[in-house]
């Protein structure tokens, strides 16, 4: 509701005559809404009129172009359900309730509801002053009234003198930011710039009782012993006292809030200098041309280029290593089905000399190196697990394997990628310590911003949103990144950095020289060849087609 506009006028009878002019925004439309009215001091109320009009329709006086609304008689079954109203445009009054009902067609996203009503004996009549105590914005709004404004008018009969809190005395309780102003022509003027769903507006106005010159006799001998103006000036300072307080225990909560937000930035902004900083290398070479360290597997490289990061490209370098070793032969193979039309077909092979070498190496684990052990376990995965003894496997092979044992296929998977997983931290390239914060601090992170956004969303506290929920958003972030390598990785990465560098000043077809130098330059992003990029396709897309395979068996 972007607008609320009221005029209200206190008749010297003691009664209020209320123009509300409310302007509702939707999303798609809408057919009803429910005013649900204050009634000082339990007058009695009476509607005289409702009018819907497009807030962009408005005439030479700058008024929007309202269509009064047929009144309708009130059914008991709308306070249940309020979709059951009438479909034509109407209004209806539930009087026990003192609720308006108003039903309407609203193509636009945006309509304005004018509502008038009166209240009879809505004043309260003593011996020195006559009091308004109304509230003009209900916390019933399940949606935030923004630029709310009230202007309250008052009886003063003609050469009235108006003193501010002499004459006139104006309060206003709701929205801290609400404002009062008490005008010299006897009016009242409230604004609030926003009073938020659930919260309430209310006005308090005293005024001289003798303004109430056409007030009954029996409405005036009810509290014509009684003077209010004192007991109201104290109720209201108690009042001014209570919301101070609240003020300065809000103020006190917010630097606590904003402090504990900086403190917290400023730990964890310490804890990942002291153990997420990237160390920098001792070793100073300018150029590489050659594995990082002897032996290396490119895998073990690539987890170490990627932050220990699984990834189907390992698969593919160790693939691609195992070929460049001798342990299995790669063929490519054409097939014509057409003018335009030829068909690559890749084949893996496992050489039937190395297989009793590479089950002997099993058997020898303990004894050979890692990269041993991760080749075995490459060929192993190929054609003990995926091709399921078969000594020959096609990429398609791979797909139709991970679609026809998927859970076997993730599983397998799975387990080579925790045997490289092993390999690297058996050779601790990464801190310990960074790792297992990590997980910590992140939650402390995430936790610290939802707390933000459950201030936000709960209370409409923005101060504690803004300072909480970039404040948990740096943490988190910092520890994401509080993983770091050690100095053995460092050195080693750096290494790799130089050997990107090269190999990326390097045209591809030297790589007929340096054949065991592609699986590096494949898994640091240099380049990769035709069947490089054919068995990551096949590895992504059996790893799909087993997870969803894996995920339909369950269901």
């Amino acid at each position: 509701m972007p607008q609320v506009d009221i005029e209200a006028t206190v008749g010297a009878d003691g009664s209020l005559h209320v123009v509300e002019e409310r302007t509702f925004s939707y999303s798609g439309g809408a057919s009803e809404a429910v005013f649900e009215l204050d009634v000082p001091y339990s007058g009695e109320l009476e509607v005289n009129g409702v009018w819907v009009g497009d807030p962009d329709d408005i005439d030479q006086n700058g008024n929007v172009i309202s269509t009064p609304l047929q009144r309708t008689s009130f059914d008991l079954a709308w306070r249940g359900d309020k979709s059951t109203g009438p479909k034509v445009s109407s209004y209806a009054v539930d009087d026990p309730c003192d609720t308006v009902y108003v039903f309407f067609n609203a193509a636009e996203e945006s309509c304005v509801v004018t509502l008038d009503y009166t209240v009879e004996g809505a004043v309260g009549v003593y011996r020195d002053m006559g009091e308004l105590y109304w509230s003009y914005v209900n916390s019933n709004w399940e949606v935030d009234s923004q630029n709310v404004t009230l202007t309250v008018h008052l009886p003063a009969p003609a050469g009235a003198e108006i003193v501010p809190n002499e004459t006139v005395y104006a309060w206003g309780h709701g929205p801290e930011d609400g404002t009062v102003a008490i005008n010299t022509d006897g009016s009242v003027t409230y604004t609030c710039p926003t009073v938020h769903a659930g919260q309430y507006a209310t006005a308090r106005v005293v005024f001289p009782t003798e303004w109430l010159s056409a007030v009954s006799q029996k409405v005036r001998m009810e509290h014509q012993t009684t003077d209010i103006l004192d007991s109201v000036i104290k109720e209201e300072a108690a009042w001014s006292d209570t919301a101070s307080s609240h003020r300065e225990s809000s103020l006190t909560f917010h630097v606590v809030v904003v402090a504990a937000s900086m403190l917290l930035l400023l730990v964890v902004g310490i804890v990942w200098a002291c153990f997420g900083k990237e160390r920098r290398s001792r070793w100073k070479g300018e150029s590489w041309s050659n594995a990082p360290e002897p032996g290396m597997h490119p895998a073990v490289a690539g987890r170490l280029w990627r932050f220990d990061h699984t990834s189907s490209k390992d698969l593919v370098a160790s693939v691609m290593r195992i070929v460049d070793a001798g342990l299995v032969d790669l063929k490519r193979e054409e097939a014509v089905n057409g003018v335009n039309d030829v068909q690559v077909r890749w084949l893996l092979t496992r050489k039937v000399s190395n297989r009793d070498a590479a089950e002997e190496a099993a058997n020898e684990g303990g004894r050979k190196t890692a990269s041993e052990r991760l080749d075995n376990a490459t060929v192993s995965l190929l054609f003990d697990d995926i091709a399921e003894g078969v000594g020959t496997l096609s990429f398609d092979g791979i797909v139709r394997g991970a679609e026809a044992i998927p859970r076997q296929y993730v599983d397998a998977v799975r387990a080579w990628q925790d045997a490289l997983s092993l390999e690297v931290r058996k050779r601790c390239l990464f801190d310990a310590r960074g790792w297992r914060l990590q997980m910590p601090v992140v939650v402390v992170g995430v936790a610290w911003a939802l707390l933000g956004a459950a201030a936000w969303f709960f209370q409409n506290d923005t101060t504690t949103a803004w300072a909480m929920i970039p404040a948990g958003a740096l943490v988190a972030l910092f520890g994401a990144n509080l993983p770091r390598r050690s100095q053995e990785g460092a050195d080693l990465n750096a290494k790799c950095e130089a050997l990107r560098a090269w190999l990326a000043d390097r045209p591809a077809d030297e790589a007929d020289n340096r054949a065991e130098l592609e699986p590096y330059a494949y898994v640091l992003g240099v380049r990769s060849s035709e069947a490089a990029d054919a068995l990551e396709r096949a590895f992504d897309d059996a790893w799909k087609t087993a997870r969803e395979g894996v995920r339909v068996r369950r269901s």
